[in-house]
């Protein structure tokens, strides 16, 4: 009865219950033995409302979780300039950092920082403690970092090695302190 209910619901496309309808259809598969039937029936759902941002999101979460890596990222990347908040971002930069693109991955840090500000810094805590314990990620995007530092000093000699660089080379993880709009983050290695 709350399957057949929640279908119409969903039929419907109504969006008054945001993720949390999606949530349900989630946990009733689950309990019915059907958890294999989501993405497909979450696909079929997000093909006949193409600006449904929450459906489009939750989506494109589940498709991540079973390495759909591609789909996902289109779906994060479609969404994210109808979306008014980090779920998008956050999304997006775990696809990225799972694909291993340092490039795409700065821009894409850069981008929600000039957007969300502060405030979006600090929703960003987890993602950047997560990219920080990645060694091979870390040395990816300072790879990146200093190839965009020399194009944008225009100067193929600029020494970015020695002691200073080699320090961010090594495991970091992300500590936050302060909360609220004073919030700030320390690289601790």
């Amino acid at each position: 009865m709350l399957f057949r209910s929640l279908q119409k619901y969903l039929d419907a496309q109504r969006r008054s219950k945001g993720r949390d309808a999606y949530q349900l259809l989630a946990d009733v598969l689950l309990k019915l033995n059907r958890g294999d039937e989501l993405v497909s029936m979450l696909q079929d759902l997000a093909a006949k409302d193409e600006y449904n941002v929450p459906l489009q999101f939750f989506l494109a979460e589940r498709l991540y979780e079973v390495n759909e890596l591609d789909k996902s990222r289109q779906i994060y990347e479609a969404m994210i300039p109808r979306s008014t908040d980090m779920t998008g971002y956050l999304g997006l930069i775990r696809v990225l950092h799972k694909l291993s693109k340092p490039q795409e991955l700065l821009d894409l840090l850069e981008r929600a920082a000039n957007k969300l500000g502060q405030d979006g810094l600090v929703q960003l805590y987890d993602e950047l403690d997560e990219i920080a314990k990645d060694a091979n990620i870390v040395d990816l995007l300072i790879a990146e970092g200093r190839s965009q530092a020399k194009s944008a000093l225009g100067a193929s000699n600029v020494d970015m090695t020695g002691s200073g660089m080699e320090r961010l080379r090594k495991p970091y993880s992300v500590r936050r302190y302060r909360s609220g709009p004073s919030a700030g983050f320390q690289y601790v290695g």
